[in-house]
């Protein structure tokens, strides 16, 4: 990743926390106003066991010294990996099948099940309490527990598959900011309207993959003939999915700003639409734009002038966030149903006499070296 790629970055805290929030957090009905809700998941351990296994690979001790003493209780001493042992149990407790994780939360599961603690007798989290299955105390069965991780991290196909998680994510991030870049050389403004689309939770069981796929693909051959779409330049969309929230899509739709205003109304407009037409009744949306002045400290929607560093610094921290997720958290594959696209690549445009384009913007490498892609991307 380029210096310029860099400056947008995002803690592995903070991307956590965004996907525990976009994932575990709807919104439902309730006489009449509209109630926030908790999903089941949310405040999941998975930063915590990524975390513990980025430490248990960086380091080549057990989490506990067990000496036996013939005929007598065991002794132990707890090391610094033996912190963590008492968080396992709610780490097995946060196991979400339908999901794949980073590969350091996929390695730690991966060595749960290879010692059946999701089918034995449940840990009971006291270093000296026997395993009976495998003849050990339960400090013993966390040492092997982290002699697979560290096995499994310090091989080659773990090290493969998260190089090629960073590269595909780095590629869509690049590829993603060519984009915008483009958009705001060819237009001296646009209005950025960020707005999550999903279901009701009464109908999220009763839709299929298939469905979601019907209703995304319906909305965006639409965009081409419907007067509320007419400014629209440019779109970026992110597929996700929860446990009660169901499949839900993350979209960001580019306006020519010289032909459109007041961006809190259209893409309330545009999210009843969805509501309504796309999906029968079935749908929900967020307005990202609603009350954004407020709800937003980096403010990256709205109204962007070309000259507005900031704003436009603002607005690529959400799109590597969006295209970061795919490092850490994602539904499982699904067919041709691809989890990341956005519109097609526009043409390069120099400058016209008068119109001083550059003005407070820094050159960006990727401008000049990437390449033109096409919509959908994984």
């Amino acid at each position: 990743m380029s210096k310029n790629d860099n400056s947008n970055d995002i803690s592995l805290r903070d991307m956590y926390e965004g996907i525990n929030a976009d994932a575990n957090t709807f919104e439902i009905e309730k006489e009449g106003e509209t109630v926030t809700c908790l999903g089941t998941d949310y405040q999941n351990l998975l930063f915590q066991i990524d975390k513990f296994v980025t430490e248990v690979a960086s380091t080549n001790e057990p989490g506990f010294s067990v000496i036996h003493n013939d005929g007598k209780k065991p002794t132990i001493e707890q090391l610094p990996l033996g912190k963590h042992f008492k968080r396992i149990r709610g780490f097995l407790r946060d196991y979400l099948p339908d999901y794949d994780c980073s590969e350091n939360v996929n390695a730690f599961y991966a060595a749960c099940k290879e010692l059946c603690l999701f089918e034995e007798y449940p840990l009971t989290g006291k270093p000296l309490f026997p395993y009976p299955h495998r003849n050990m105390v339960e400090a013993e069965l966390f040492n092997s527990l982290i002699t697979l991780i560290r096995t499994a991290c310090r091989s080659k196909e773990f090290k493969a598959k998260s190089h090629t998680r960073v590269y595909n994510a780095t590629r869509n991030f690049r590829s993603t900011k060519v984009y915008v870049d483009r958009l705001f050389k060819r237009h001296s403004r646009l209005m950025v309207m960020r707005i999550d689309f999903g279901y009701r939770v009464n109908h999220v069981k009763d839709l299929s993959i298939g469905d979601a796929q019907k209703h995304l693909k319906h909305l965006f051959n639409n965009m081409r003939n419907n007067k509320l779409f007419a400014p629209l330049l440019g779109h970026i969309w992110r597929r996700e999915c929860g446990k009660e929230k169901g499949l839900h899509f993350h979209v960001v739709l580019f306006y020519d700003g010289s032909l459109a205003h007041k961006d809190e109304y259209i893409a309330s407009q545009i999210g009843e639409y969805w509501n309504d037409r796309i999906t029968g009744g079935k749908g929900v949306y967020f307005n990202c734009n609603k009350d954004k002045l407020n709800r937003y400290k980096r403010l990256g929607i709205g109204m962007i002038h070309h000259a507005e560093v900031q704003k436009r610094e603002h607005l690529l921290e959400a799109v590597q966030y969006l295209t970061k997720k795919e490092v850490l958290f994602r539904p499982k594959a699904d067919g041709d149903f691809r989890a990341y696209g956005k519109g097609n690549m526009p043409n390069e445009k120099t400058d016209g006499p008068g119109r001083p384009r550059t003005v407070g913007i820094p050159e960006t490498e990727s401008d000049v070296d990437a390449p033109d892609t096409s919509t959908n991307e994984d």
